[in-house]
């Protein structure tokens, strides 16, 4: 069984997890082509099993097949034209700097007529046939919702990332690609874990991107998909 776990049950992690007890490490990782488990017990874990079982046996998956499963499941996974990839845990600043930001943001939209989600909101890139889970959302005005699902948005004007060293180059290159394709989407921005460093990229007139990086806790950045500038010190506070 193990031998035959498919790529689409990886992160871009080096540590899986399922739950605390049934952990799957990984020796290298190449698109799930390489891979040693150290140790699984599993059979306190029938269900993670033969759903694993399952996938198995298939290497795409449809969108409607991918959220019915997403809707069972009790860890979050992506799909990524017809992939399904499990996601792995945060880390502490990767925590904390979340909770700044939305705390943050909240606050400055509470009046307005705009909703900040965190990471357990679907966001569904249809041009790219995707669904992903972005660590802040922002909508404002009238809120797309898949009539199927009620779940995944599809027209945030703002979306945010912290970078993690398994995600990186991936939140950098082919998932922005896919974020760009989001026709409501004005602004993108990646927040750095080990330093006070923030990257704004920016959608202006004829669909040119312009990017500003902000670094050190005495700096401020600016979010002019909100007409809102945040103090770093604020966003790194207690880090």
């Amino acid at each position: 069984f193990y031998s035959k776990i498919p790529q689409q049950l990886l992160s871009f992690n080096k540590n899986l997890h399922f739950c605390a007890d049934y952990h799957i490490i990984l020796e290298s990782f190449d698109r799930g082509r390489k891979f040693e488990y150290y140790h699984a017990y599993h059979h306190h874990f029938k269900e993670e099993i033969s759903m694993a079982e399952a996938l198995a046996k298939k290497l795409y998956y449809s969108k409607e097949e991918y959220l019915e499963m997403e809707a069972a499941a009790a860890y979050k996974s992506e799909y990524y034209q017809g992939e399904i990839f499990a996601m792995s845990g945060g880390t502490r600043k990767h925590s904390l700097l979340c909770v700044n930001l939305i705390r943050r943001i909240s606050e400055e939209i509470d009046n307005r007529d705009c909703q900040c989600f965190e990471s357990n909101m679907k966001l569904e890139i249809a041009e790219a046939d995707a669904y992903v889970y972005p660590d802040l959302m922002v909508v404002c005005g009238d809120m797309n919702i898949d009539e199927d699902t009620a779940d995944p948005i599809s027209n945030p004007i703002l979306v945010i990332e912290v970078l993690s060293p398994g995600t990186e180059s991936f939140d950098r290159g082919l998932k922005f690609e896919y974020y760009k394709t989001v026709p409501t989407l004005k602004e993108y921005v990646l927040v750095s874990q080990s330093k006070p460093k923030i990257e704004v990229f920016f959608r202006g007139n004829e669909n040119l991107w312009t990017y500003t990086v902000v670094e050190g806790l005495d700096k401020t950045v600016f979010l002019q998909s909100l007409d809102y500038g945040i103090d770093l010190k604020k966003i790194y506070h207690k880090l």
